[in-house]
């Protein structure tokens, strides 16, 4: 039986075990889900490269672990993205100490970064997914137009309408704030 026949047929099967699998280890159920669904696609895509049908499983279960890595490599430079590293923390707070900086100045930046994380959470899907691939995972707009299927101009005004949308909300969050400080003065 070809490799193919055997992913088609056992589809439901392997995306159980691969959920399983990724759920086991990163914890969350949303995570895999999402890493056992991009396997699956991967799967398809690179079933050609695939030598031996007897490896099927061995295969798909590295293709697996791979996508754990890359989940928790874009939890890292998400974290990075939006908090900032431990040593960017520490350096605030040695310039605290020194008297160079206010730590107003740390709670409003962690205030931009929550806002920032709440209102990427409340996007659409399809510009979640693109700002994830694009910024978190580092793909290039032309690799997640062949992902997608669909033109890379297409994927470009996504996500500038993504990043647009979420600086429009960061906006109106910190003159809402602003405004909100003003009625307690």
């Amino acid at each position: 039986m070809k490799a193919k026949d055997i992913l088609y047929e056992n589809i439901v099967e392997i995306h159980q075990q691969i959920y399983y699998f990724a759920l086991s280890r990163t914890g969350q159920k949303d995570a895999a889900e999402e890493i056992a669904q991009t396997t699956i696609e991967k799967c398809y895509r690179k079933l050609h490269t695939l030598r031996k049908t007897e490896a099927l499983r061995t295969w798909i279960k590295q293709i697996a672990a791979n996508e754990i890595k890359n989940y928790f490599r874009s939890i890292s430079r998400y974290q990075k993205l939006f908090q900032g590293s431990d040593t960017e923390f520490a350096a605030e707070l040695s310039l605290i100490e020194d008297g160079e900086a206010s730590i107003s100045h740390m709670l409003e930046r962690q205030e931009t970064t929550q806002r920032a994380m709440e209102i990427y959470e409340k996007l659409d899907e399809k510009y979640k997914a693109i700002i994830r691939l694009h910024v978190f995972n580092e793909y290039s707009f032309a690799d997640i137009s062949r992902l997608y299927d669909v033109n890379v101009n297409t994927v470009r005004t996504q996500y500038a309408r993504a990043i647009r949308r979420m600086n429009e909300e960061l906006e109106k969050a910190e003159k809402e704030g602003a405004r909100h400080d003003r009625e307690e003065e």
